[in-house]
């Protein structure tokens, strides 16, 4: 009796690019193929990246831009530079969604549009649209 056993993705059965993945600390090995294990990596980080969202408003602080894709975490203060040289590292994605769920959702994060977010930094910290009113670029 052959005691080989083959080795299947355990959600899609298929036997292609196998990754093994430990489990509870080492315990036991299951087996993802790749297109699974990228289908759960993407659902894991866009659960922290939606819940983080939740807590602060679902849309932009500044101007309520609402659409999911153009948002952005920003620090309150313009200290993102700080916390990255206590780290040593810039911790952005899944590892900053995971440690602002971990430090309970601290005060000095909010949500902007990748607009605002980036004209708050060219502007001294200050987003151009709570300063300036501008005039539409087709106007005359």
């Amino acid at each position: 009796m052959d005691k080989t056993k083959k080795k299947l993705c355990y959600k899609c059965r298929g036997t292609e690019q196998l990754f093994a993945i430990k489990a509870h600390k080492g315990r036991y090995t299951y087996h993802l193929c790749r297109p699974c294990n990228s289908a759960d990596k993407k659902r894991y980080e866009e659960s922290g990246k939606k819940a983080v969202f939740e807590h602060y408003g679902a849309g932009c602080a500044c101007c309520n831009e609402d659409m999911f894709e153009f948002l952005s975490v920003d620090h309150v203060n313009n200290d993102g530079n700080v916390e990255k040289w206590k780290s040593g590292y810039r911790i952005t994605g899944v590892h900053l969604y995971n440690r602002i769920r971990k430090a309970g959702f601290p005060t000095t994060y909010q949500i902007l549009c990748m607009n605002c977010n980036f004209g708050k930094r060219m502007n001294s910290g200050v987003c151009p649209h709570l300063t300036k009113k501008y005039d539409s670029p087709t106007s005359g």
